[in-house]
């Protein structure tokens, strides 16, 4: 599918916390990429993670869009620091935009846990997701374009959990069947359900990569109904 998926070192930079658990799902769904990819835009990369750093030199332009001013402080900061460490192909550009609103011509949008923010279990209805997708991709991607959607998954454990991290902020963590009209879908994870690494640094990135990974590929073999990382691929031929 993509020969970046075999590099290790950009894997990591492009799925930041649980970078092993994420990038798991998402090389599992091995979609059919667009004949020519001429632009890609990723709506929701932070100071953590960068996912269309994983199309690196496939497209001509990558587009990295931000909020607010703020976002675009620790997005810029994201891009120099693996700037140092990678040498990059495509041509990078931050522009300010809001998902529910913006228009372009892409090959290729792509969001890394960014629904369950935007449709917070107190404001919104899993309706309201399904209507934003197809907005999307009609505003968005091209006719024989790509909308990637990397979400957080219902965990087994969500009533202990439920107190705890974004969770606590009403973030909406989604079942599979609540992705409507997705062409692909592909699963991860069972206990990969929050980031030690956003909160203890180097340890938890020990503990997220090694420790929490290697049992999750064991217990998934064994339960694979409440995935806690969810690859849905949609189209706008759904």
């Amino acid at each position: 599918m993509l020969d970046n998926l075999n590099d290790d070192r950009l894997v990591r930079l492009a799925f930041g916390w649980n970078y092993k658990s994420w990038s798991r799902a998402f090389k599992e769904s091995n979609f059919q990429l667009p004949n020519r990819i001429d632009r890609i835009l990723e709506i929701g990369a932070s100071r953590h993670s960068m996912v269309a750093l994983i199309f690196d030199g496939l497209a001509s332009e990558i587009v990295i869009s931000y909020y607010t001013g703020e976002q675009r402080e620790g997005i810029e900061q994201y891009l120099a620091s693996v700037r140092q460490k990678y040498h990059l192909k495509s041509k990078y550009v931050l522009e300010q935009a809001d998902a529910t609103t913006v228009e372009g011509s892409f090959d290729i949008v792509i969001m890394k846990s960014v629904l369950g923010g935007l449709f917070r279990k107190n404001s919104s209805a899993t309706s309201d997701v399904t209507g934003f997708i197809r907005s999307l991709a009609s505003r968005a991607i091209k006719p024989e374009g790509l909308l990637i959607s990397i979400d957080n998954g219902k965990s087994i454990f969500e009533r202990t959990l439920s107190r705890f991290g974004a969770r606590k902020n009403q973030w909406r963590f989604f079942r599979k069947s609540e992705l409507v009209g997705a062409i692909r879908q592909t699963e991860f994870g069972l206990i990969s359900s929050f980031s030690f690494e956003t909160r203890l640094g180097y340890v938890g990135y020990i503990l997220d990569n090694y420790v929490i990974y290697p049992l999750d590929l064991a217990l998934f073999k064994l339960w694979r109904h409440n995935p806690t990382v969810i690859v849905s691929v949609f189209s706008t031929h759904d």
